[in-house]
Formats: C-alpha cells, structure tokens, sequence
C-alpha cells in the first residue's frame, strides 16, 4: 500500500472513468500479489479493502493517521484485531516485562506488530514487551473479545 498526501493526478482514459467523471488526485495505492495456487485469498484481501475505502471516512483517517501501524490497523477487520499500549498502571500492566512465548494468548491469535520508541517490530517468542509498546494483536473474533475484556483500557 502507498499513501500519497498530497495526491497524485493520475490521467485515466475516459474509458475508465466515464464521460462525467472527475480526475481527481489519487490517495491511495494497492498493490496486491498473491501465489497462484490461492486466488481465493488474493480476492478476500480485495473485497477487505474494498470495504474499508468504500466507507465514506475513510480518505480523512487514511490521510490522518501518523504510523504505518496506524495505516495497517485501519484495512484490518475490527473484530479481528486488537490495539493495545502497554501502561503502567492500567489493565494490561501485567503483560509489561514478558516474553510473548510466556503470554497466555487466546487460541488462533497473534502479536503481529510492535511500535516502539516510533520503529515497527515484527515480534518473536522471545521478544520482551516494554512500557507504552503498541501491540497489534489479530486472531479470532472469539478470541480477539477475550483480549479486549482482559486488556483494554477503552471503557465500553
């Protein structure tokens, strides 16, 4: 995925677009590559994104986000996914000084991500969680409840 701020003025054949169609900037790019063996997955990853940009807030927080984590989060399935910072003194406290091999996940989820200190982190097994670590969590709805009921600090 590319985001372009400021937009890129792509010409389109009028083909394309139709005859009352506007050429407007372009602030977002996909790019999808999958293997052959799969095109099955390469069209749920389509119809996923095609959901999220077809929402009519989409181009104001794809424009406002500030991480590629924050990109990423956005084009996930929110009962898919969890977004936790780790804080002293808050529900997820516990989860402060572990190695993620050692935390009891729910079954079918994932630490995917970690923003610290303003870098990505692919995570393993022994990586040690931090204070004010930004954890991307993904798995099952099932499981991703769990998470949000043990961890989150969002009052619902």
């Amino acid at each position: 995925m590319v985001r372009a701020k400021i937009g890129v003025q792509v010409n389109m054949d009028k083909h394309f677009i139709g005859p009352e169609g506007v050429n407007e900037p372009i602030h977002a790019f996909f790019f999808l590559v999958s293997p052959e063996e799969n095109p099955g997955q390469h069209l749920r990853i389509l119809a996923q994104i095609a959901s999220h940009v077809d929402d009519h807030t989409f181009l104001k927080l794809w424009l406002s986000m500030d991480s590629e984590q924050d990109l990423k989060e956005l084009l996930l399935r929110e009962d898919r996914y969890i977004s936790l910072t780790l804080q002293p003194d808050s529900k997820n406290a516990s989860l402060i000084g572990s190695q993620i091999q050692d935390i009891d996940l729910p079954y079918g989820s994932l630490i995917a991500l970690i923003h610290r200190n303003g870098e990505l982190l692919v995570p393993g097994g022994t990586t040690v969680l931090e204070p004010y670590d930004r954890l991307t969590i993904i798995g099952y709805p099932e499981g991703v409840k769990i998470l949000y009921d043990r961890y989150s600090n969002i009052l619902e």
